[in-house]
């Protein structure tokens, strides 16, 4: 997976910023989950797979707009 924090980097407490999984080229879409720190935030954000049917090779992009809290201080986050 690739990773895009915008504006850019280091987020700055109390802003708004983008964050945006990609995965390109593969083959077959099964699910997502994304977890900052273990907890799941997939809810947070909107995902979507193209070409939607089985066929590879596949793009998958999920991305949220959060507010940068104390509480993203030192997190790491999975795509998986």
């Amino acid at each position: 997976p690739k990773w895009d924090v915008g504006p850019g980097w280091p987020l700055h407490e109390e802003s708004q910023a983008k964050i945006k999984c990609e995965v390109n080229d593969f083959f077959p879409y099964v699910g997502h989950k994304i977890l900052r720190n273990d907890i799941d935030i997939t809810t947070v954000g909107k995902s979507t797979t193209t070409p939607s049917n089985n066929v590879y090779p596949q793009k998958f992009v999920w991305e949220a707009t959060i507010t940068a809290g104390a509480e993203w201080h030192n997190s790491t986050i999975y795509c998986n």
